[in-house]
This record gives C-alpha cells, structure tokens and sequence, in this order.
C-alpha cells in the first residue's frame, strides 16, 4: 500500500482483501486499519493508541468487520478439518460450492429472517452456520471492542454482507430451536455459542463488571498477553484510566488490575475468576490468571452471586475499610463459617475424565454412575442434593431463585433415569443441550458436607479440612486453604467459591451474632432489623434495600469479622 508521499507500506493479505472490498470508484471513501494507523514496534505509542481505540470505535460513522473469504487460509484449514470429521471431500469444487453457499445465504441474513421457516431450510442454515464457525474472525480478542462499542456494525465477506443485529438474530434462534440431536450437532451448537458472544458483545459493554467482561472472553487467543487486559478496557467506564504499559510483566498488570478492580467494585467477581490457588504460576490465589481461560463453573457461580444474593448483609458497608493490597498479600476482613468435613467423589475420579470429546454413551455413563455415588453420600436428603447441585437452574418467571418442588424432583428423577436407559441401550437419546446443563452442573462439581452438617457445592479440587469464609463485598462464601509455606499467621490461599445450604442468605451470619450476642446487643439489633423491615414492607428499591442491610452488617456484626491475609 501506498501512503502520503509515496511512500510503501507493507500490510497483510487480509487487509489488502478488505481495502479492495471496501473501495468505491464512484465516491471518496474514509477508513480508519489499527493494522496501519499504529506502529506496533513503538511500545510507546502503542500504548497511547490502545488508550484511544475505544473512542475511535464508538465515534465511527459505521465499523465494517471483515470476515475474510472462505479460501483464506486459516479459514480454509478450519473448514477442511470441519469436513474431514464428518467424512466429507474438501476439493476445490466442493469449497467452491461452500463459499457460494456462504455468501448466497448471508444475503438472506435480515431483520425479521426466520430459520425454522425459511425457503433454504433448517439443515441448510446450520450447515451455513457450521462454514462462518470456521471463520477466523470469531476466535481474536481485539475485534471484541470493535463491536461492542460501534454504533453500526457491518459484517462483510468477499461478496455479501449482513448487520450485526440481523446475525445476532440468527445465532440466537440456532441455539434456541430443538435440532437433530448428534455429537457434532453439539459441537457446532458451542461454536455458535462462541460466535454469539463475539457477535453480541455490545450487550455487556459497561453492564458487567470488568471481571466478568475479561472471563467471557478469556478463551480468546491473542499474541500478547498483556491485552487480555488493555484490549478490553474500552468497555469500561471505571476502568478507562486504568494504565497501559507494555513494558511492564504480565503477572504486574494482572495484580494491578484486580487490585483496581477490587478497589471499584469490591472482590467478589475478582475472587470468582481467580485462580483459586490450583494453578503453579507467579499469581497470588485470589487474583485471576486471565491467560488460562475459565471453565464454565465461572458463569454458574456469577448468575448463582447475583440470584442468590448470599448473605446480603456483609456488602459494601465493609468492605472498603477492611481491604488493603500489597502486591502478592491481600489482607481482608473474613468471617469463618464451617469447616469441610467429608468430600463426595468426583465424576473425574469416577470416569478419569480429562479433556477431549467423550461418546454420548461414554459422557452418559459417568453421570449416571457420578450421581448414584452422590445419592448415597448424601442418603435420604434428595431435595438438598437437587438444591446443591442445581443451585442456579431451577428459577421462577422473574428469573430469581425457588424452592425445589416435587415436581422439580420428578423432573430430574426422570432426567435421571433418562440417562440410565441410554446407557442400558447404548442409545444416545439425551439432546445437545441437555448434555450442556449436565455438563455444567456435574463434570465440575465437587459435593461436600460441612462440620456442622450442611451440603454444598464447589469446583473440584476442595478437601476436608478447607474452611469456609465470608468475605465483605462478597455475595457468596469461598473455600479457603491455610497456607502452610508462608510463616505468617492466618494467611490463606483462595481455593474455590461455594454454594452451601442454609448459608446463602445471611444465615450464618445472623445465627452466629444472635448465639454470641448479649440480652441488650440482641434488642438493640431487634430494633434496627424490624426498622428496616417496616422500610422494605413500604416498598423501596432493591439497591437501597442492600444498603440497608450493609449498615445493619456494619454496625452489629463487625466484630464477628478477623483481618486475615490472602496469599
């Protein structure tokens, strides 16, 4: 490419591609490609330009993302694996065929389309879906911001092009129509679940917390691992001063980070993407390894945090005066509920399951046995066990948490038994998404009962002996694990957050208060409790109600709370 003065600039093949896409002989068009506008050999201004990048986005007329062409070559690779699974011939006239295909359905791709009923047919639309899941688009960190931030999104290939909320449209229906049930028919239903989120991005632009935003992406490649981080900020508002510097370490900028976070919006979402202290790396436990992914146990304990709302009472009232971060310590005040007494076996320890695709029957099979185990570690308590372990699906209308019903036990013992005859028959009669609830709620699930007799949930890898604490800020209990390598008294890593019965609510905590409190603390906390329940009876909104509760926290429990050290 030819710049100001004549002078040649070097680009790749694919922005060549895109520059051609989008000229117009007719009329004078103006683009903005990081890939020239930025010399990213200067680290200097790299990072002042990286700074921008998100006002540039949000401040264009309109963001053009180039999807490529299906004969590019990493697309080309991923489509030829795609046809090799499935036994088909990758020659040229068949690619030929796709990439027809491709563009000719994309421009079918409108407003108001609807797959279960269009001219092409179901099939055909998720064979269209299973070519644009190849696309090499979809799998980068930096195109995120692009589309999170624009005003108007335009997805192009060589020939054709859609809008952003036209394909959104699309994806969406993929994943909520009943399909052929099949492993590759779930296959294809995660990539397009990959491809929803990238595509649906600006739908937790500014809304999510910055953790949250980072976790969701996480499994996204990029080149530098420092823009795990500064790729993202743009979708923050809180977070837009955070500083960008490529000379410093990846393990810097993470603490850094969670720090900044901890210090705007408490720890709770920190600690939930932590790395719980399983991975060998330079990273204290509780801050979180954005270059490791996160499994999908991360999205079933945040939506549990917010529906549960566990122990409302220990929020932001203490949080801000018991925190304090030195770089690899962070002492914070914590409340030591219950110790871990007995642990349930895993379905990794029942299957030897450690990754990879697995068979229907072979998936079926370790489930079944993974839940028998469970229904005799915790004998006669089946509705605890339906509690623990789908302590995030069962919901109401009003998307908040309910009661375990006996229909709900039905349903599952039914689901159950399901899966026990497909085992006996060596059938796979279980829908693809079905296997993602039961991959969700069982393949990372560690069942364990407390001292004090409670069940509970966490991520595999907790043992008897580990304690369970309460944190300010933080909406549900953790696992934590005394450190023995480090000399100083009451320091502990971050092993896993828990859901534990009769514990999310503020139980322990008020229980706790109300045992060790004197005749007079317990009428003064009377007192202030039914003031604020006459408050709420009038009706006031949730947010308020939460702050209500804080100060009830700080001015009653807060000497049930100890400093300890996280390390």
């Amino acid at each position: 490419m030819f710049a100001n003065g004549g002078k040649a600039i070097e680009i790749t093949r694919s922005l060549a591609a895109a520059l051609r896409r989008f000229r117009d002989s007719k009329i004078f068009v103006a683009l903005w490609a990081d890939a020239v506008c930025i010399n990213q050999a200067d680290l200097r201004e790299r990072a002042d330009q990286v700074r921008i990048m998100g006002k540039i986005y949000a401040s264009a007329i309109q963001v053009n993302v180039w999807l490529g062409r299906v004969g590019d070559r990493a697309w080309h690779d991923a489509l030829c694996s795609l046809l090799k699974a499935q036994d088909i011939s990758s020659n040229k006239s068949v690619l030929r065929y796709l990439s027809f295909c491709l563009g000719d359905m994309m421009s079918e791709v409108v407003g108001d389309l609807d797959i279960s009923t269009h001219r092409f047919g179901l099939d055909s639309w998720f064979g269209w879906l299973a070519i644009l899941s190849c696309c090499p688009w979809f799998s980068r960190l930096w195109v995120i911001q692009e589309v999170a931030l624009a005003r108007s999104a335009i997805f192009f290939t060589d020939r054709q092009n859609c809008t952003q909320d036209a394909l959104s449209s699309v994806l969406d229906q993929a994943l909520t129509l009943r399909h052929a049930d099949s492993l590759e028919m779930f296959r294809l239903l995660k990539d397009v679940g990959r491809m929803r989120i990238a595509v649906q991005a600006k739908k937790f632009a500014f809304e999510s917390e910055r953790c949250e935003i980072l976790a969701r992406y996480s499994h996204l490649p990029c080149q530098n691992d420092l823009d795990r981080v500064y790729s993202l900020l743009g979708l923050s508002s809180t977070l837009c001063d955070f500083p960008i510097d490529y000379q410093k370490t990846t393990e810097k900028v993470y603490v850094d980070f969670a720090i900044s976070c901890i210090a705007k919006e408490g720890p709770g979402t920190v600690f939930l993407s932590s790395t719980c202290g399983k991975e060998h790396n330079k990273l204290p436990s509780w801050v979180p390894d954005w270059r490791k992914g996160f499994p999908s146990k991360f999205g079933m304990f945040s939506d549990s945090a917010k529906l549960h709302a566990a122990c409302p009472a220990a929020h932001q009232g203490l949080a801000s005066r018991h925190i304090k971060a030195d770089r690899a310590r962070l002492a914070i005040a914590a409340f030591i509920v219950d110790k871990l007494d007995k642990c349930a076996p895993t379905s990794r320890d029942i299957g030897n399951l450690e990754g990879g695709y697995f068979k229907p029957k072979e998936l079926n099979t370790v489930l079944a046995k993974t839940f028998c185990k469970w229904q005799t570690f915790f004998r006669a308590s089946q509705d605890s066990l339906l509690r623990v372990l789908f302590c995030n699906v069962l919901r109401g209308l009003d998307a908040q948490p309910r009661e375990v019903t006996r229909a709900d036990s039905e349903t599952v013992e039914r689901f159950w038994i399901t899966i026990e005859d497909a085992r006996a028959s060596q059938e796979n009669i279980l829908r693809g998404l079905d296997r993602v609830l039961l991959q969700q709620c069982v393949l990372n699930a560690q069942l364990f009962l407390t001292l004090s007799g409670q069940p509970g949930n966490a991520i595999t890898g907790v043992q008897a002996g580990d304690l369970v604490a309460l944190f300010p800020g933080c909406r549900i209990p953790f696992i934590i694990r005394p450190a023995e390598d480090v000399a100083e008294q009451k320091s502990f890593r971050l092993i896993s957050p828990c859901y534990i019965q009769g514990a999310m609510n503020g139980e322990a905590l008020w229980d706790t208060f109300m045992a060790k409190a004197n005749p007079a603390e317990k009428t003064a906390f009377q007192k202030d409790f039914e003031s604020l329940q006459e408050k709420i009876a009038v009706g006031i909104e949730d947010t308020e109600q939460k702050a209500l509760r804080a100060e009830l926290a700080d001015k009653h429990c807060r000497h049930l709370f100890e400093e300890i050290v996280l390390v």
